[in-house]
């Protein structure tokens, strides 16, 4: 079905809508398997195109690229960048032609940053060559493309033609942004399975029974929204944000002051004894006849998901660390340079010693001195939203000889 859609969708769009974020519902009709998709073109258009997806469906979420180009290979090695943000690591993506997959750990992580990006460059690696791609976030590109275009036809005097400003007519009109496009993406809605096993039916029903008493709920009507927030161990409500919208303004404010008014007040109460996480991740559905909560598979515990370190609001720092090591013959043999560790760095600040490896270094016997320097040192832990968090972090190790 996904590699039937992505054809699909490279048929029917013409080149003038590259630059811009499309959102569609997908059902299949032997199954009844409902997905959601939101996609757009690699920009400026070129042929062979190429699409990148965020897909949803009961299998949970997905993030691929339609590669137009001939690959080669089960894997190929993919590098990212959003803005001016330094590159991602390479990372190894699994390709089933014409799609190229991101890893699970991947997905979230990259959603949060491309929420408030302004683009981000893929480049996807084979054996044949490097591809590279630019995708639009937040409609500044496809804007930009516009008035260069429009300047091309005008006169002297900056005017244009009837003719050739009915032929402009496919650039009028400003983009869909991911993020409004991703508002969008019913992700997880219509899942059978409702999440993670959390053994206390009767809290989230009175998680359920508060935000009721606080909703002024609407009469007859179809609308719907879904949002997400963290219940903290004490009952109090964190990152609140929506998962969905409604498309009616009043009745997503409403949706959104409940839930906020029963977190002012703590009237969910503290997280029940037995939850040994600090937090509760819930996911909550409004529509004109009934809600529901349930807890999010995605994060059962805060402390469980590693962040890369493009999207943490606070990046760790080193607060301390031994001293560097220098081998004995590589200081005697003149040898310099720089090993390059990777490491998660957990919420205390400490390198996860099974995390730590070598991803560049000049020469062998550097790698254990290195490797020991960034075990035994402390840093100031990454934060996201004033929590601490795990992160993968990219540490360079420099060894140099003092004259």
């Amino acid at each position: 079905m996904r590699v039937l859609a992505a054809f699909i969708t490279l048929a029917v769009f013409p080149p003038a809508l590259a630059g811009q974020w499309f959102h569609e519902k997908l059902k299949d009709e032997m199954t009844d398997k409902v997905s959601w998709r939101i996609s757009s073109f690699a920009f400026p258009f070129r042929d062979p195109v190429t699409v990148l997806n965020w897909w949803c469906d009961e299998d949970g979420p997905d993030l691929f690229l339609s590669i137009g180009e001939y690959l080669t290979g089960d894997e190929v090695l993919v590098q990212y960048r959003f803005d001016t943000d330094p590159a991602s690591t390479a990372q190894r993506w699994r390709f089933t032609a014409p799609l190229v997959y991101a890893p699970k750990d991947l997905i979230q992580a990259m959603t949060a940053r491309a929420k408030t990006a302004a683009k981000v460059l893929i480049r996807v690696t084979d054996e044949a060559g490097a591809y590279t791609y630019t995708f639009d976030l937040d409609g500044s590109l496809k804007a930009a493309d516009r008035a260069r275009t429009r300047s091309l036809y005008a006169d002297k005097r900056g005017r244009i033609s009837r003719t050739d400003s009915l032929l402009l007519n496919r650039y009028a009109g400003d983009s869909l942004t991911f993020a409004a496009a991703f508002d969008q993406l019913a992700c997880n809605f219509e899942r059978k399975d409702t999440g993670v096993a959390f053994p206390f039916p009767e809290y989230l029903q009175n998680i359920e029974r508060q935000v009721l008493r606080r909703w002024q709920r609407p009469g007859r009507t179809s609308l719907e929204a879904e949002v997400s927030f963290f219940v903290q161990r004490d009952g109090s409500v964190t990152d609140l944000q929506f998962i969905r919208r409604s498309g009616n303004f009043a009745f997503d404010l409403e949706a959104q002051g409940a839930v906020e008014e029963a977190g002012r007040f703590r009237a969910f109460g503290a997280l029940p004894d037995g939850w040994t996480a600090d937090v509760l991740f819930v996911r909550f559905y409004f529509s004109g006849q009934s809600v529901r909560a349930w807890p999010d598979e995605r994060k059962a515990e805060a402390s469980d998901q590693v962040f890369v370190e493009s999207v943490v609001e606070e990046r760790p720092e080193i607060l301390s660390g031994p001293a560097l090591v220098y081998p004995d013959l590589l200081r005697q043999a003149g040898v310099q340079g720089r090993v390059l560790i990777q490491a998660i760095i957990d919420t205390t600040g400490r390198a996860e010693p099974s995390s730590v490896k070598v991803i560049q270094s000049p020469n062998p016997g550097f790698d254990q001195s290195a490797k020991n320097y960034v075990l035994r040192a402390l840093f100031r832990p990454a934060r996201v939203h004033g929590r601490a968090v795990r992160v993968l972090l990219n540490l360079p190790i420099d060894f140099k000889i003092k004259r």
